[in-house]
């Protein structure tokens, strides 16, 4: 297995934790040149908390949308049913890329939005203002297409998201794009846990990282640990996992975005959203 470095980690065990819903202190090596606080040690001793937040964030997965918790669970009802853009339905399309729909759709939940003008949804068949899912997001995305052949005649990939500035306005939010600032970040770990304390405390931070595979990734952070070594804890919502409560799933399946082969310092873009 290959060595994790001490953030990833860091991450491995925060995801496991957290979802389990056990709580423990996680004892770290001090990083290079970093100052304990008085009365600590990194081998048998604690290692203190720094500082710490972390949102109850609402989660989405992109490829099993009904959920054993209705919390979680998003409906698809009819979705199959609409080709778009190359012949694939709309549900196959978020099942295969809609990473940042479902991540969108996270952040609206935690800063509690609903679309400003009344939209339709294929999936009942009505109009109404729509509550955030990754559904709902992508149709805000396509510009509200008000039947279902509106949808099937859309003429771009209604996945890929166009104008996350405009998308964002149609909820009522306005958006924040870091990704130059991301990408020549020194330190990523701590400009992550500086937003979770500053404009994105109530939202969640969604991350991009590039896989090793080819592609890009989204996920949220919706928290963080900082420790008097230097290390971190960063809390994950990723919309690639199949299960909110089962981490061995994470594990297993590689759907947690540390298992593509990145972590936290490999990060290439971070957005946010605020009301």
């Amino acid at each position: 297995m290959k060595k994790l470095s001490r953030v990833a980690l860091s991450l491995l065990l925060c995801l496991i934790l957290p979802l389990s819903g056990a709580s423990a202190a996680i004892m770290r090596k001090p990083a290079d040149g970093a100052t304990l606080a008085p009365g600590s040690a990194f081998e048998g001793a604690s290692n203190p908390v720094l500082r710490e937040h972390r949102i109850d964030s609402q989660w989405y997965s992109q490829t099993v949308a009904a959920q054993g918790d209705s919390r979680y669970s998003w409906s698809t009802a009819n979705l199959e049913k609409l080709p778009v853009n190359g012949g694939k339905d709309l549900y196959a399309r978020i099942r295969a890329e809609g990473c940042y729909a479902a991540a969108i759709a996270m952040v609206f939940r935690n800063l509690r939005l609903k679309s400003k003008q009344m939209a339709y949804d294929p999936r009942t068949g009505k109009t109404d203002y729509l509550a955030p899912d990754p559904l709902t997001i992508t149709l805000a995305n396509m510009g509200y297409p008000e039947n279902d052949a509106a949808i099937m005649h859309y003429s771009r990939d209604p996945i890929y998201m166009h104008n996350s500035y405009t998308l964002a306005s149609g909820f009522g939010a306005s958006y924040i794009n870091r990704d130059s600032i991301a990408r020549d970040s020194k330190n990523k770990a701590r400009l992550v846990a500086d937003l979770l304390m500053g404009e994105a405390k109530e939202s969640g931070v969604i991350v991009r990282i590039d896989n090793l595979r080819g592609g890009t990734h989204f996920f949220v952070v919706s928290g963080f640990r900082e420790y008097a070594d230097g290390s971190y804890d960063f809390y994950v919502c990723d919309p690639m996992d199949r299960s909110f409560a089962a981490a061995n799933i994470i594990l297993e399946k590689g759907a947690a975005a540390i298992n593509y082969g990145r972590d936290i310092t490999d990060i290439t873009g971070l957005r946010y959203f605020k009301r």
